[in-house]
Formats: C-alpha cells, sequence, structure tokens
C-alpha cells in the first residue's frame, strides 16, 4: 500500500494517475505473461459426474475456430475453450458463442480479474484468446 500525507489536491491526483499507470503496466505484463505459458494439453479420460448448469458465454464480435475464452476450476490453471465457429453436422456454426462450461468455472476478464462464470453479465469484457495465446478484447 501507498500512504501519502498531504492536504493538497493535486499532489493526490498526480499519485492517482501515477498509480493508474502502473496498474495498466503490471496487467499488460501479466497478460503477456499468461500469453508466454500456454502450452497444448491432452485429455487423457472423461470420466461422467452427471449433469448440471452450464453457461454459454454469447460475444458482440464473431470468434475465428481457433479463438475462444480462457476458463477453468483455478485461476492458476486455465484453458482455452473454443468459440462454436467450427461447422458441424448437428448445428449451425455459431462463431459468437463460447459452450464455457459449468456454472463454479472462472471466465478471465481484460483486466486479468476472474469472474464464476454464473457472475458474467451483459457488457463484461471478457479476454478472448487464440490457442496460440494472442489477446483479443470482447464483450
Amino acid at each position: 500500500g501507498v500512504v501519502l500525507q498531504t492536504d493538497r489536491v493535486a499532489e493526490i491526483a498526480k499519485l492517482r494517475s501515477v498509480s493508474e499507470r502502473e496498474l495498466s503496466k503490471a496487467k499488460t505484463e501479466e497478460v503477456a505473461e499468461m500469453r508466454q505459458q500456454c502450452v497444448t494439453a491432452s485429455v487423457t479420460r472423461v470420466v461422467p459426474v452427471g449433469s448440471g448448469d452450464r453457461v454459454c458465454v454469447d460475444t458482440c464480435s464473431m470468434l475465428a475456430e481457433n479463438e475462444g475464452l480462457f476458463v477453468g476450476s483455478s485461476s492458476q490453471r486455465m484453458f482455452v475453450v473454443l468459440s462454436e465457429a467450427a461447422q458441424v453436422e448437428y448445428v449451425p456454426s455459431r462463431p459468437f458463442r463460447v459452450n464455457a462450461g459449468p456454472v463454479h468455472a472462472y471466465c478471465m476478464g481484460t483486466d486479468g480479474k476472474t469472474k464464476y462464470l454464473a457472475e458474467l453479465q451483459s457488457g463484461d469484457e471478457v479476454l478472448a484468446v487464440t490457442v496460440e495465446g494472442g489477446r483479443l478484447t470482447n464483450t
């Protein structure tokens, strides 16, 4: 934390401006670090655990077949869940949608913070990414 003892509003405004720049820089570096840490993983088994509610995130932009959202049960380890942009025989393509997962899973926001999928609201910015880790902003 920072303690500033002053009665001058200009000094407070200057400190706030510096703090916001540093925070923005830190968030940019954090997202860049996430990009560097993207690795390929393999599903080794699937275990049925019953049914439950799930969340589809409909975005305001079209996503490509190699683009999706960071989703996971821990903010430390997340997966890129791809959009429904791929053509399949059962349903039409929905490149604006990510069938993200269960309500208790986290989604990464553009601010580097996570939210439960169940907490997402219209207008929230989510961090859309490519499978290579490239960053896109989406709402």
